[in-house]
């Protein structure tokens, strides 16, 4: 008999009232993984805390450091626990299409394979179409081929392969 589970699964953007439980998972997150670069790993919580204005910052486009970009992050909470980290991208430079486009994201070690990654792509894409993006794109390096299989089950369309990373387009 299986059992009736109802689970609570949203995004919610980056508050700067975050606490314990977001500082935790990104904690849990590598720095540097699969190209998603996660500012807070390492920090103290103190230094998390300071690490979370500026981000709110940077979403607002205050203080851009030259060729940066405005940037929203978002959590994706699962029964009240964050499990992942996304980042969308408010316009992109010529660079940033090639190195990383408007969407990137993570999901913790422990809670991938559970299709996370994929809701947390959509609940990014919804975003990125409020904020008035007709496309967005995404990179995947080749080997990672879970990514890849999370671009194409959002509807991604692989419009180029180089040596190096398959590239994606969404209409929004």
């Amino acid at each position: 008999m299986t059992e009736n589970v109802d689970t609570s699964i949203h995004l919610t953007k980056l508050n700067i009232s975050d606490g314990p439980l977001v500082y935790r998972m990104l904690q849990r997150i590598p720095r540097l993984e699969n190209g998603f670069y996660n500012g807070a790993y390492g920090l103290s919580y103190d230094a998390f805390k300071k690490w979370l204005i500026r981000q709110d910052e940077i979403s607002r486009g205050i203080n851009l450091e030259k060729d940066m970009v405005p940037q929203t992050l978002y959590w994706l909470i699962v029964d009240h626990i964050p499990v992942g980290c996304g980042k969308l991208r408010h316009e992109l430079t010529e660079i940033l299409r090639e190195t990383g486009g408007n969407i990137s994201y993570s999901i913790e070690p422990q809670r991938r394979g559970n299709g996370y990654g994929t809701l947390l792509l959509s609940g990014l894409l919804d975003e990125a179409k409020k904020t008035g993006q007709q496309e967005a794109i995404v990179t995947a390096y080749n080997y990672n081929y879970k990514s890849i299989h999370v671009a194409k089950r959002n509807g991604g369309i692989n419009y180029r392969i180089t040596n190096i990373k398959h590239y994606f387009r969404f209409q929004l």
